[in-house]
């Protein structure tokens, strides 16, 4: 009973409120005699007053004119590199390039890092045959440097081995303890100050890979060595307990196998340079198996035991963690 009496009562003010057409006034034959005619009217019922105030209308345009002189050249000259870059081939992969040299420059700002700087240079020997060094100095990438040497397709199957190595000195990373949660000024897992630790690292990676149309089928392996030091600035000993951080200052060492699966039916749309492919699926599925160790363990903290395998706590390296128990 009450739904209905609102209901009429918003009916009600609805056409209360309701507005009423008035009768359009009628036009006095003497404007229709001074009126335009129809091809030559403008439209515009009042002209704007352009004639009305010339002197601030020119002062105004200086500005805007000399905005546009100065931006005009590097607009052009940005467009004109952007077109340079893109026909290079943008990718670090060197996906779809046509020239046979191509080359890469990178500059990161990093808090409490620093800056690092990173170059990069490639050379197509052949179809599907080239070379890209990738070299980097200061901060995040200390003294580090990265080959990758791509060797052909062989057979119907497309067989394209690939080959990697990198390797880097004083590395520039940061550790501000484990977690959300403040505790122990000492304690790494919690919450704590900003420090600063450089890792050293060697990898070697090697892949074949089976093309197939859109399909691709991959085996990958991989090698790798990495070693943690204090920083000499900000270290971690003064903030943290260092026996009770596992994994730092360890020597690990790990190999990995993977195997992949992916269906890649991208391609590029028009008007979109072919390093950046615009339309199509990918599906990628893969599986992976890492086995490693470490020539340090922890003492001072207790992690949880491996009596139950894979369990553990929260540490620096999953490897030395699994080894506690």
């Amino acid at each position: 009973m009450t739904r209905r009496s609102f209901g009429a009562a918003l009916v009600s003010v609805i056409t209360l409120a309701a507005p009423v057409a008035a009768d359009e006034p009628e036009v006095s034959p003497s404007a229709l005699a001074s009126a335009p005619a129809s091809d030559a009217a403008s439209g515009v019922a009042i002209e704007a007053p352009r004639n009305t105030h010339p002197i601030s209308n020119a002062l105004l345009s200086v500005p805007r004119v000399l905005v546009l002189a100065v931006w005009t050249g590097p607009r052009l000259l940005a467009g004109e590199l952007d077109d340079y870059l893109d026909s290079l081939g943008p990718n670090v992969a060197g996906k779809g390039t046509t020239q046979r040299w191509r080359f890469g420059v990178a500059f990161d700002m990093e808090t409490t890092i620093g800056a690092s700087f990173g170059i990069r240079a490639g050379y197509r020997i052949a179809d599907h045959v080239a070379v890209d060094v990738v070299g980097g100095l200061f901060g995040a990438r200390g003294q580090s440097g990265h080959a990758k040497i791509q060797l052909g397709r062989y057979t119907t199957a497309n067989l394209a081995p690939v080959v990697e190595l990198a390797t880097g000195r004083d590395m520039g990373r940061v550790f501000a303890g484990v977690g959300e949660q403040a505790g122990d000024p000492r304690d790494p897992y919690r919450r704590g100050p900003r420090t600063e630790y450089d890792e050293r690292r060697f990898a070697g990676d090697a892949s074949l890979a089976a093309h197939r149309g859109p399909v691709e089928l991959t085996a990958h392996g991989r090698v790798e060595a990495t070693k943690t030091e204090d920083d000499d600035d900000h270290p971690v000993r003064e903030a943290y307990d260092p026996e009770a951080l596992v994994g730092f200052e360890d020597r690990q060492r790990a190999g990995t196998i993977e195997l992949a699966l992916s269906y890649d039916s991208r391609h590029p749309a028009s008007l979109i340079p072919s390093s950046a492919p615009s339309t199509g699926w990918l599906f990628r599925g893969l599986a992976a198996y890492t086995r490693g160790d470490t020539s340090r363990i922890a003492r001072s903290r207790p992690v949880a035991p491996c009596s139950r395998r894979g369990a553990c706590s929260t540490c620096f390296t999953a490897i030395a963690c699994c080894r506690s128990g």
